[in-house]
């Protein structure tokens, strides 16, 4: 086993050449789950099969998590609530919704299908709803304006608050 152990520099083990020796089974990479989903997810290509998966068996969790001496209370109350939270299927739950793969995460390859692509009228149809409501803006600000001015010349003067002041002349 100690001929086949080699050592590289920590910028390799970063690499594009790195993780394409672990997606073709010439390298096991063995860490905690946080840190090499995130650095796995730099080298998975979006939309295509994904390369890179979590072991069956996963050795220790939470490796990377807290410094605490053997019988810490510190460490059995967190430890504590880490097991109840995982017999409810919190932290599932929540690794679902965090720890998504991009390439599972087009909508169409999920449900075995190839992703939509955006046509003009997709992108065009948020312009269209820019300028309605640009427009119906307009509209409201205008009738505003005349409702004022009509309002000013209708009553004498006599409204209440800013419009008074607006309608006597001292804005």
């Amino acid at each position: 086993m100690s001929e086949r152990l080699e050592a590289f520099e920590g910028a390799f083990l970063e690499s594009r050449e790195f993780f394409d020796g672990v997606a073709s089974g010439r390298w096991a990479y063995v860490d905690t789950l946080s840190s090499a989903f995130g650095r796995s997810l730099d080298h998975e290509p979006e939309g295509k099969r994904c390369r890179f998966y979590k072991s069956r068996q996963s050795v220790a969790g939470g490796l990377d998590a807290w410094p605490f001496p053997r019988n810490s209370p510190v460490h059995a109350r967190i430890s504590y609530s880490l097991k109840w939270l995982r017999s409810y299927g919190l932290l599932e739950h929540i690794k679902s919704r965090f720890y998504v793969r991009r390439c599972l995460a087009t909508y169409g390859l999920r449900r075995g299908q190839e992703g939509k692509k955006m046509n003009l009228v997709m992108t065009q149809s948020c312009f269209y709803v820019l300028i309605v409501g640009c427009g119906t803006g307009a509209v409201c600000l205008i009738l505003e304006v005349l409702l004022a001015h009509f309002s000013c010349v209708s009553s004498g003067g006599a409204v209440m608050g800013w419009w008074l002041r607006a309608c006597s002349g001292q804005v």
